[in-house]
């Protein structure tokens, strides 16, 4: 006979929940499970209970996104007919859950509102620079400074609002932030044309809408040769003139690099024995042997230089004389020149010289004083009283000190009979 026996059925662990559908304020989500562990058999019960539920979930509080305070009112962007002022705020509390969802603040974050709403009075913004043409030399380099663009407002707390930039100038530009107009490009040069006329305009508006513009008148003029190194007068030797010694005079550049030229244009007496030769930018001199024959000394000299445009003319004085009364020449010819180089090497070799004879003679002296020192520090030590290793501690023991001034055949005077006697001998270590 067969026995059955029930088997009733239980339910299995509830189904792994979906996603929560917030993070924060709680919110349910559903959650299944079956009647399967075990099944129940024929004649068993199946499971009580539900096999559908809900579970609550993220039930903590929600942060909320809030407002921070105002900032204060910016400053108004103009003086006057009508300005604007804005302010800001910032959003706090925007991280409501540690999961970092963000939330924002209902609202705008920032604000504007109308300012100095009268209208402006009729205080024109000016440029104040004068009527003159402003005149520069053409051999400025390009950003060398040409001019200041003196700008004029005249109403409280206005400021400038634009330039209005001349673009297509050539040669011109305006720093708005010095305000001052600068070389753009190299200046137009001619050679024979002394003066080249330029404008630039420059338009400027203020906060109040006022404008004001100008057109300057810039001229640029060519630059004579500059001389340098002209020496207030030429003195020359009559024994070192050969035939046709040369003697430098000066040195000749012009500032737009032009070619230059230089002649003779007048002398004081008319003499053919002086002429003037050019080796690139250097001036010399050249005077013939013949000149020792002329009884006359001192010539006043007319030079002329000329750069294709410009000229630079001045006076030059020539002086002849002996070795006696030919002190202090202020100009030498081409062969002196070598010499005096020679002379100032042996100035200086002489006077390294010196130097390294001090310093020997110092050292020498040096190594005496030490020597002598030596000695003295010996003969001092032969007078010095030393004390027997056996003797007793005598009441007068600073006659040690003066046992140096007893000579080495003497004997201390003692004070007491039976007493150790200090002995002069010779020092030991």
């Amino acid at each position: 006979m067969r026995t059955t026996t029930a088997g009733n059925g239980d339910w299995s662990d509830w189904n792994p929940p979906p996603r929560c559908p917030v993070t924060c304020g709680g919110a349910y989500r559903n959650v299944t499970r079956t009647c399967n562990n075990p099944y129940p058999n024929a004649i068993g019960s199946t499971c009580t209970g539900e096999a559908f539920d809900e579970q609550k979930c993220n039930t903590n509080m929600c942060t909320k996104a809030t407002w921070d305070e105002w900032s204060q009112w910016s400053k108004c962007t103009r003086s006057c007919g009508s300005g604007i002022q804005t302010r800001q705020r910032q959003c706090l509390n925007q991280m409501n859950t540690t999961d970092g969802y963000v939330t924002e603040c209902e609202g705008i974050g920032t604000g504007s509102r109308s300012c100095n709403t009268e209208l402006c009075p009729y205080r024109p913004v000016s440029i104040v620079i004068s009527s003159e043409p402003v005149t520069i030399p053409d051999h400025l380099t390009v950003d060398a400074f040409v001019l200041t663009m003196p700008i004029s407002d005249p109403d409280y707390g206005d400021f400038i609002l634009d330039f209005k930039l001349d673009y297509n100038n050539d040669y011109f530009y305006l720093d708005t932030k010095l305000r001052s107009v600068h070389v753009k490009k190299p200046l137009p040069h001619v050679i024979g044309q002394k003066n080249t006329t330029l404008n630039f305009t420059c338009a400027v508006q203020d906060s109040c809408l006022n404008l004001a513009s100008t057109t300057i008148t810039i001229i640029s003029h060519n630059a004579p040769p500059v001389v340098t190194e002209l020496p207030d007068m030429l003195k020359i030797d009559l024994e070192k003139i050969q035939d046709d010694s040369s003697f430098y005079i000066f040195h000749v550049e012009d500032p737009s690099t032009d070619n230059v030229s230089c002649a003779l244009i007048r002398i004081s007496l008319s003499m053919d024995e002086l002429t003037l030769k050019m080796d690139g930018n250097d001036a010399y001199l050249l005077v013939s042997n013949h000149i020792k024959n002329n009884l006359t000394l001192e010539y006043e000299l007319q030079i002329w230089c000329n750069d294709g445009t410009d000229d630079t003319v001045f006076n030059l004085t020539v002086r002849f004389c002996t070795k006696n009364n030919c002190q202090g020449i202020t100009a030498s010819s081409q062969s002196n020149k070598l010499q005096i180089i020679l002379v100032y090497c042996f100035i200086a070799g002489m006077l390294i010289i010196i130097i390294i004879s001090v310093y020997y003679l110092w050292k020498r002296q040096k190594k005496l004083n030490v020597k002598n020192g030596s000695h003295d520090s010996s003969r001092q030590s032969r007078y010095i009283s030393t004390i027997q290793r056996n003797s007793a501690v005598h009441p007068y023991d600073d006659l040690e000190q003066n046992g140096h001034q007893q000579i080495s055949t003497d004997n201390v005077e003692m004070s007491a009979q039976n007493t150790t006697i200090y002995e002069n001998t010779n020092p030991f270590i």
